[in-house]
């Protein structure tokens, strides 16, 4: 759509412009708003639908052009460039839906610019154009152009559909808007993970705020607690039964309506570890619908994932050797049988979980040496060697973590070596190949925390901060529309998974599993000093936009399950609207709806449910909810809240709190504590 102004008004702060388009009229605007960003709004009202002609290019495309430079220049300024383009790739090139956003420094001109799309205002998006970032991207783009004397690179910079076949030919009539932000500067290069960190702190203003009063009237207590009786009190639904050796859960639920990828009698230690590592918790604060039988035997089963004669932790059960293929993502097994099994193992230091864990991580080690910190993809552990050429190296992060949980239980340095080593390996790689599953570069970022708080080195902390700043490239930061619009469920606060190959239909959608374990680093992080608003924000997001994985949510007719659906629908790659995600109720998805209700209300909640409560302390390897606990109290919205911290039952050894943010103050521990927290500010409330 080629918009040429017929007018234009200019003044201290903003030009307007206005013109027509055949029978359509627009008005455009820059003006120059806080931060110095530009803000760019251009309102179309078509009376009848509009033809995209592609001409020289895709549309839509909202781009500045930058000075175009020769191809004889190009050659030596072009590895002086920096450029964070998103939505993301994964370390297989695969593009995902998630920020819409750039950074670039031009090395020719010495400047860096900022790119911010507001997803939002594209109301317009449709399968008829286009359906979501898989049809463009935010970044440079260029092209090259004849001249009398030497080819030039035409350069822009902005966002841009990338596939004519992809976006359609129609722009649908009505009143539709283009919105988006640019900022430049003077400025020298910076590395890949300085300016990805400067990207994601000048974009935080546009961050979503709040979400909408839609998951406000619901709790996560109760959905945690009719999620585990569900699963405690109906065999059929998730359990199989192998009498004396303990009880197992299917990866997916038995409910009518949904196909499922469950091999008959046999599962998962994903589902298996996802469930029992919050259920150690929500037995600790006995939480509603705790039953310990069903706890005692799931815990019984646990360790029999581990196959000694390999020293190898299946993700199968039984895992015998008629069962092949053994084929499996290598973060499977990282993050079940290294990180969740060694929680399991912290947790039981003394029981049957420690002997296969410490096997196990001794496996791993030998794994991660063979590959020099550098994981394959996809491994089969029967034939220990790799499936196929592509790498994970984002998995270095779930070993680094790993390593760090066999450090603490043994105090064997040589467990530390290996997370240091890791993590400098991911530190020398390019951010685009840092990649796949979101909770791996959390638990990364968690890692080098870790490591310098063992080292008191700073680096290690420095790249903590990169590390989650890295990771924040991969949530939905605003509402996708078109979700909005077909389901009413808004992405905001969520974050994009990468799956297996085994599920084609949910390979760029937010996820419940990834909303909920990506996020679970940052409780430790943000307890002991991580101060970026964004992570409180999306934290916020998340607390009531996950209550949108449920049945009852999408409006789901017959039974109403309290297992969530895997994902929203894949609207972006398909333009159908999947229900649930296409594979239906995720059994180990119920481990996170525990871990929802423990970290928002299981120690307490606001009574103004605009107001967080989050409690911090479940990542915490010393933690001891009987002698301390850490919550933190956030006020999201853009008004001052009056209203009562209610605390439910607390251990009776805790006598006493204190508040902190600037200031401290300290009382005597009651049932309800009276609160006032101005716009955007958060508290620390210790109680002990």
């Amino acid at each position: 759509l080629s918009l040429y102004p017929r007018e234009a008004i200019e003044t201290k702060s903003s030009v307007r412009v206005r013109g027509t388009l055949g029978t359509a009229n627009f008005n455009s605007s820059v003006e120059l708003i806080e931060n110095d960003w530009f803000k760019f709004r251009t309102t179309l009202n078509a009376t009848q639908p509009l033809k995209l002609v592609h001409h020289r290019g895709v549309e839509p495309a909202l781009l500045v052009q930058l000075p175009n430079l020769s191809v004889q220049k190009e050659g030596g300024l072009i590895w002086e460039q920096t450029l964070i383009a998103n939505p993301i790739l994964d370390a297989q090139g695969v593009q995902a839906t998630d920020l819409p956003a750039s950074y670039y420094y031009d090395p020719l001109t010495e400047t860096e610019w900022f790119f911010y799309l507001d997803w939002e205002s594209l109301t317009w998006a449709s399968h008829d154009n286009i359906f979501g970032f898989l049809g463009g991207q935010c970044g440079l783009h260029t092209s090259l152009a004849r001249h009398p004397e030497t080819p030039q690179r035409e350069r822009f910079f902005g966002f841009k559909g990338l596939n004519a076949g992809y976006v359609g030919q129609k722009f649908p009539s009505g009143k539709h808007n283009f919105v988006f932000y640019l900022k430049f500067n003077h400025a020298h290069k910076l590395t890949e993970w300085e300016a990805n960190e400067k990207l994601i702190e000048a974009i935080s203003p546009f961050v979503k705020k709040e979400s909408s009063d839609k998951g406000k009237k619901y709790s996560w207590l109760e959905v945690g607690k009719k999620c585990l009786t569900e699963l405690a009190e109906s065999p059929e639904v998730a359990q199989i039964n192998f009498g004396d050796k303990g009880l197992g859960l299917r990866a997916y639920a038995n409910i009518a309506g949904f196909s499922s990828p469950n091999p008959d009698q046999r599962v998962e230690l994903m589902t298996q570890t996802d469930v029992l590592w919050p259920l150690h918790w929500w037995k600790k604060l006995n939480q509603p619908g705790y039953e310990p039988g069903f706890h005692d035997r799931l815990n019984q089963l646990a360790p029999r994932f581990f196959e000694s004669e390999t020293s190898f932790m299946a993700n199968w059960y039984p895992h015998q050797q008629e069962l092949l293929p053994q084929d499996q993502e290598t973060w499977y097994f990282l993050e079940n049988g290294l990180v969740k099994f060694g929680w399991l193992t912290l947790f039981n230091p003394q029981s049957e979980f420690k002997k296969p864990f410490l096997s196990f991580s001794e496996r791993v080690v030998e794994f991660g040496h063979r590959y020099q910190y550098l994981f394959p993809l996809r491994y089969n552990w029967r034939e220990n060697q790799t499936s196929g050429s592509r790498k994970n190296y984002i998995a270095g992060g779930l070993y680094a973590y790993g390593m760090m949980l066999a450090y603490w239980l043994t105090k064997d340095r040589k467990y530390l070596n290996e997370v240091e080593k890791s993590l400098t390996t991911l530190e020398r790689l390019p951010l685009d190949l840092l990649n796949h599953e979101p909770q791996q570069t959390g638990f990364a970022a968690l890692a080098a925390f870790h490591l310098a708080e063992e080292t008191h080195e700073l680096r290690w902390q420095k790249l903590s901060r990169q590390l989650v700043f890295h990771q924040l490239r991969m949530f939905y930061w605003y509402t996708d529309p078109t979700v909005l619009k077909a389901l009413g469920c808004d992405t905001a606060g969520q974050a994009r998974s990468f799956p297996s190959k085994i599920y084609p239909v949910i390979k760029h959608n937010p996820a419940f599993k990834e909303n909920v374990e990506s996020v679970l680093p940052w409780l430790y992080l943000i307890a002991h000093g991580e101060s970026s608003p964004i992570l409180l924000d999306l934290l916020n997001l998340g607390r009531f936009n996950n209550f949108y994985y449920f049945d009852h949510y999408q409006q789901i007719v017959g039974k109403q399950s309290w297992i969530p659906l895997e994902s929203l629908p894949a609207l972006p790659e398909s333009g159908k609207v999947h229900v649930g995600g296409g594979v239906g109720h995720a059994v180990y998805g119920a481990g996170e709806v525990l871990w929802n209700s423990l970290i928002f209300e299981s120690i307490g909640a606001a009574e103004n449910k605009e107001v967080m409560v989050a409690c911090l302390d479940y990542l915490d390897p010393k933690a001891n909810l009987e002698k301390n606990i850490k919550l933190l109290v956030f006020n999201p919205t853009g008004h001052s809240v009056n209203t009562n911290l209610i605390f439910n039952d607390l251990p009776n050894s805790l006598k006493n709190v204190s508040l902190s943010f600037n200031s401290k103050k300290s009382a005597t521990l009651k049932n309800k504590l009276p609160l006032s927290i101005k716009p955007r500010q958060h508290y620390f409330v210790n109680l002990s």
